[in-house]
């Protein structure tokens, strides 16, 4: 069964698919779309390419970028092993020696009962073959039944990611570990709870598609879970369910795609330099989004927390600020992280080779000149930065910026 890699396309702001076997990316619906040929992409319905990454972004002939492409680096993996096959698989079978007996009229129009009662067996057993291929691979299918045991729970995050993408109240999946982590009697602190978590962070890590990634931490989040383990082979078999909640619909995130779409295009940022990128998404979102005062108490209004309040009613809390520049700037073609403490969110950029910090939250409705935390460096967010947290049961988002390469000054220093 041929495997799909997501796919995201600026044009439209759609998820697609490419396909392993036939390297087309489909927006699901059965239309193709464009054809992948040696980090080329070719649509199919016109002409000129789009070149891929070896981080699978899909950029234009001037370097904007056109979308992203999941797991790419799997997909040239799979790609190449398609392309080598072994020694001696290769090249046209030699052909069978014929004798005058074999090749004579008589030779192959009687065969005798001794001779045809291998040929039965050899159907039987191929038969019996087929049977078993086809019990492999429902068994083995992806879906809301777990059936499909995955080698690792970083191989199991994929479709958790997915399903997170879509928006699915429950998810199933099933992973080899080496340890039971079933365990579930210190709470928080179990190997349950870690495995949860484990999880979770890998299916929201960073991509660069911004439909993914670092946002999907702050508008979603597991309500309740129940796990249960096997012993197989050695190690044990994990089955984990978990109920997923969300702070705003899919019809609202669908909507929220076509908005970011809308702004990046009306910002004409085609040909401009980063710098001029990040200065107008920040502007644009310091002119256009007020801090939500009126329900910033108000515990059962989610909505605050979301990238879809930001842009569509203007008003938000610093978590939706910081999703919506996020989106925004990986939309543009941009580097961008989210990083948080116990109860704020702000952005890194990346800029010249480094990262610079951001926070539109508190620069909101001033007037450029009047920016006080557009790029900055590390010396210059003391206030911001102190909120390492240890542990395991930790977001990822705590300490994203341990392992980047952020600027101890602010940008033009």
């Amino acid at each position: 069964m041929a495997k799909s890699y997501s796919v995201w396309l600026q044009q439209g702001n759609q998820n697609a698919y490419l396909d392993e076997q036939t390297h087309l990316i489909h927006d699901g619906r059965g239309n193709n779309l464009y054809q992948y040929k040696d980090g080329k992409l070719k649509a199919v319905s016109g002409s000129g390419f789009l070149t891929v990454q070896p981080n699978g972004r899909i950029l234009d002939d001037l370097g904007n970028q056109m979308g992203f492409i999941s797991d790419y680096s799997e997909f040239l993996r799979g790609a190449s092993a398609k392309a080598s096959p072994a020694a001696g698989a290769s090249g046209a079978a030699a052909p069978a020696a014929r004798t005058g007996a074999a090749s004579s009229a008589a030779g192959s129009n009687t065969r005798s009962a001794a001779a045809a009662a291998p040929e039965k067996k050899k159907k039987t057993w191929i038969l019996v073959l087929l049977i078993a291929v086809a019990i492999y691979l429902w068994l083995s299918q992806d879906g809301a039944s777990g059936g499909k045991v995955y080698d690792s729970i970083a191989a199991a995050a994929v479709p958790v990611r997915q399903a997170l993408l879509n928006h699915e109240n429950k998810v199933t999946v099933r992973y080899r570990s080496e340890t039971n982590s079933a365990n579930t009697v210190l709470g928080e602190f179990s190997p349950a709870a870690k495995d949860v978590n484990t999880l979770f962070q890998l299916a929201t890590e960073h991509t660069g598609n911004p439909n993914e990634g670092d946002q999907l931490q702050l508008w979603t989040h597991v309500s309740e879970y129940w796990i249960s383990a096997e012993e197989k082979d050695k190690g044990y078999v994990i089955t984990l369910t978990m109920n997923l909640n969300y702070y705003a619909t899919k019809e609202q995130e669908e909507q929220l795609r076509e908005k970011i779409s809308s702004v990046v295009k009306s910002l004409n940022l085609s040909g401009k330099s980063d710098y001029e990128k990040i200065r107008a998404i920040y502007n644009w979102i310091c002119n256009h989004v007020t801090y939500d005062y009126a329900r910033l108490d108000d515990e059962s209004y989610m909505m605050k927390y979301t990238a879809y309040n930001a842009a569509i009613t203007g008003t938000a809390v610093c978590s939706g600020y910081a999703q919506l520049f996020y989106r925004l700037a990986l939309s543009a073609g941009l580097e961008a992280r989210i990083k948080m403490n116990d109860n704020h969110a702000w952005n890194l950029v990346k800029l010249g080779g480094q990262y610079y910090y951001c926070d539109s939250t508190w620069d909101s409705g001033m007037q450029e000149s009047q920016y006080q935390y557009f790029l900055k460096g590390s010396l210059d967010f003391h206030l911001h930065v102190s909120s390492i947290r240890l542990g395991f049961a930790n977001n990822s988002l705590y300490n994203v910026d341990r392992n980047l390469p952020v600027s101890a000054t602010a940008y033009g220093r």
